[in-house]
């Protein structure tokens, strides 16, 4: 049997520590009871003793209390409009869910890459690669450049590759080379940043060098902090926002889809913040 010097070792409890130990017991053994209950419920082979059962419970107090609470929660949420927005919502199709590759990196990397080369058939031109160099350019962390140099130089004389050298994404300008880390729902290991850093150096010795750490909350490298600079997802989302809300009347139809469900998908799926989850988490958690 565990004892408190068990749980909390060899000190002298508190007569604070002791009650919180104490509730904490008493809310255990409530739950050991309620679970006894149910199982001694559904292990009631005959029909007719699962009735009895359920209507024995029923009379208590504390049940019905409860039985008559869902049912409220339960007839407001029928009744709610946002009920119907979320209904509607998951129903609408979307091209990243359907392919299931929301939480796929390497497919992450090959729409972004599509989307930053400017003679990508989407039609965007320069607009993102724009956007996102002058957001990189902006840290202290890269003397040789700064977000002001980006409208001199030809982004439409690049080259964006992918998993060259296993780099996510490169982009090669005429004396700049900027590379991507992307990760999504993983980290860093195996000193794979500094492997990337040196294999860069070494192919590249006459270009201006950024470094780039893309995840979802624009968090810090682990143990490359003075050379990688953190972009978020955010800084994806809402720069393709601005996009679409400027340019949408002139994109492709179908490239204009393609964004939006890229748009919901990184909403949704990686950072939490699509406005079906907003609703449900305010109206819908009992």
């Amino acid at each position: 049997m565990t004892t408190i010097k068990d749980i909390f070792g060899n000190y002298m409890l508190s007569g604070k520590d002791l009650e919180a130990y104490k509730q904490r017991k008493r809310i255990l053994e409530e739950q050991k009871r309620q679970a006894q209950s149910l199982k001694k419920f559904f292990s009631k082979n005959n029909k007719q003793e699962r009735l009895d059962y359920m209507m024995k419970l029923e009379k208590q107090p504390e049940f019905k209390k409860e039985i008559e609470k869902l049912k409220s929660l339960y007839s407001s949420l029928l009744n709610d409009v946002d009920f119907d927005k979320l209904e509607l919502g998951l129903k609408t199709p979307n091209v990243f869910n359907i392919l299931k590759i929301t939480r796929n990196e390497i497919r992450h990397s090959n729409f972004l890459s599509w989307l930053l080369d400017p003679s990508g058939f989407h039609g965007l031109g320069d607009l993102l690669l724009k956007r996102f160099l002058r957001e990189v350019f902006s840290s202290a962390r890269f003397i040789d450049v700064d977000q002001v140099d980006v409208e001199g130089l030809d982004l439409w004389d690049v080259d964006i590759l992918r998993e060259w050298n296993h780099i996510d994404l490169l982009i090669v300008l005429s004396d700049v080379v900027i590379c991507v880390e992307n990760k999504v729902f993983s980290k860093e290991h195996s000193k794979q940043l500094q492997r990337y850093k040196e294999v860069i150096d070494q192919a590249y010795p006459n270009s201006k060098k950024v470094f780039v750490y893309l995840n979802p909350e624009g968090e810090e490298t682990i143990e490359e902090t003075d050379v990688y600079q953190p972009i978020s997802y955010r800084f994806i989302v809402e720069t393709l926002e601005r996009i679409v809300e400027v340019y949408g009347e002139s994109i492709k139809p179908q490239v204009l889809t393609y964004i939006k469900d890229y748009i919901n998908a990184i909403n949704r799926d990686i950072m939490g913040s699509d406005k079906l989850i907003i609703v449900t988490g305010k109206h819908f958690v009992f």
